[in-house]
């Protein structure tokens, strides 16, 4: 008899053994926004190999291969469809021409989907490789998809897709790169035969050769990791970023996903051009983050940098500006919806200047604006260590205090906003809030506190029944 989960079996204590080793072999998290999927991918995991939770929590705890694939299978998000973010592949194609154009001709450039899901972005690189060079990129561009997923890399491998993979495709470039396979669609032989794939965790390093031949595998000259790294944890997205840095050739790219957090590593540049951030490994180890709007860049340059550019590529020259400046711009391109470049300048302005309050502030914003209320909160309280009497992130540390269930936290936050808002003036813009008036900032706290006021009621009562 296949033995299944008893209700008393995902206690809050093996909920939380589980989140420990989860984190600890493929570096996942789950927020509090992902509990119910997680218990219930555990659920389908044990029966799936037909054990108990705790039995799974064993086996995976001792590094049981099929448990940490099973687990993968029902913990990781597979969506995705051909050519996502377009702005992307539109980098990519001049990146390629500009790589192209500064090797010898049939040179191999080496391309890497890092978390490639079912496949989708692997053959839109190869397709968007073959439109930037033609029929040369069969012969010199070589793709490697990578996945934790198994199912996922089997998926990709069939290369055939449905209807939804291609809601981001026109009609003629789907007539022109795929066959019909009944009610499906095949990759065509030339895009397929450019791109192989590997069930891999990317905290184990760098993927297998790409090439026959290549021995030790050679440096990758463009990653795409897009998605990927918001479902880690801090530590395993700076051992996933040393590697995926160390994977690049010099002066090779890697485009991470609009969502993803910003990376750090001495090896690489990072800029946001137009809203779309990239990151760039150097010649030599540099301390370098620029933020670019469609016509510059904003920047700060480590002299020796600045002494020894890297070659030139795609990207406008850098110009220096000063960090107070930095909050500011980084509010207009929050306001004009451009969050990843508004997060990448703002990471900046605190790392320059980090005894401002109102830089953390704003990425106690940006942070809401992503869901991340622990990262938030933490932010919201120190512009108010920084900034005494700073209403607005007392009403920031409110919010999130209330969505992570801190109830009296939020409370406490909430009066003090109000006692600080209620000394402005009704239509005075209260400080560090981008001109939000007092009067509107007082609303939201009086909603606020009656919801967490109705919330308590609710649980007081049913601990009396």
């Amino acid at each position: 008899m296949t033995p299944t989960a008893s209700p008393e079996a995902l206690l809050p204590a093996l909920l939380d053994a589980f989140a420990t080793e989860l984190r600890r072999t493929l570096g996942l998290v789950f927020p509090p926004s992902r509990a119910q999927a997680f218990e219930a991918g555990i659920g389908r995991a044990a029966a799936a190999l037909g054990e108990v939770p705790a039995s799974l929590l064993l086996r995976l705890a001792a590094g049981d291969g099929a448990v940490i694939d099973e687990l993968a299978r029902e913990l990781t998000i597979g969506e995705t469809y051909f050519f996502r973010h377009p702005h992307h592949f539109d980098f990519l194609r001049e990146a390629l021409r500009a790589i192209a154009l500064d090797r010898p001709a049939g040179a191999p450039i080496r391309l890497w989907s890092a978390g490639c899901s079912s496949g989708e972005e692997a053959y839109s690189m190869a397709i968007a490789a073959l439109e930037a060079l033609g029929p040369v990129a069969e012969r010199t561009v070589a793709i490697v998809g990578t996945d934790v997923n198994p199912d996922c890399v089997a998926r990709a491998r069939a290369a055939t897709y449905g209807e939804w993979s291609f809601r981001n495709v026109e009609p003629e470039v789907r007539a022109r790169w795929f066959e019909r396979d009944g009610p499906r669609f095949r990759v065509a032989d030339a895009p397929r035969a450019m791109v192989r794939f590997a069930a891999r965790n990317l905290l184990d390093g760098p993927p297998p050769p790409l090439l026959a031949g290549d021995g030790a595998a050679p440096g990758i000259d463009v990653i795409f990791c897009r998605n990927v790294l918001i479902y880690l944890e801090p530590a395993a997205i700076a051992r996933v970023t040393a590697e995926l840095a160390r994977a690049l050739v010099l002066g090779g790219w890697m485009v991470p996903g609009p969502s993803d957090p910003l990376q750090r590593s001495p090896e690489l540049v990072v800029s946001a051009v137009s809203g779309m951030i990239t990151y760039r490994r150097a010649h030599h180890e540099v301390a370098l983050v620029a933020v670019t709007t469609p016509a510059r860049v904003v920047a700060s340059v480590a002299p020796s940098v600045a002494a020894r550019p890297l070659p030139a590529s795609p990207l406008p020259p850098v110009t220096v500006i000063p960090p107070r400046d930095a909050v500011e711009r980084a509010r207009r391109l929050a306001d004009g919806g451009d969050l990843a470049a508004a997060f990448a300048l703002i990471e900046e302005a605190v790392i320059l200047e980090p005894l401002r309050g109102e830089a953390y502030a704003l990425r106690a914003v940006l942070a809401q604006a992503r869901g991340d209320h622990p990262a938030a909160a933490a932010d919201a309280d120190r512009a108010i260590l920084l900034q005494s009497g700073f209403a607005f992130a007392h009403v920031i540390a409110a919010s999130s205090r209330a969505r992570l269930g801190e109830r009296v936290e939020a409370r406490r936050h909430v009066r003090n906003a109000q006692r600080l808002l209620s000394a402005l003036a009704a239509e005075e813009g209260a400080p560090g809030s981008g001109g939000v008036t007092a009067r509107e900032l007082l609303h939201a706290c009086r909603q606020l506190d009656r919801s967490l006021v109705s919330a308590s009621a609710g649980r007081a009562s049913g601990g009396r029944r």
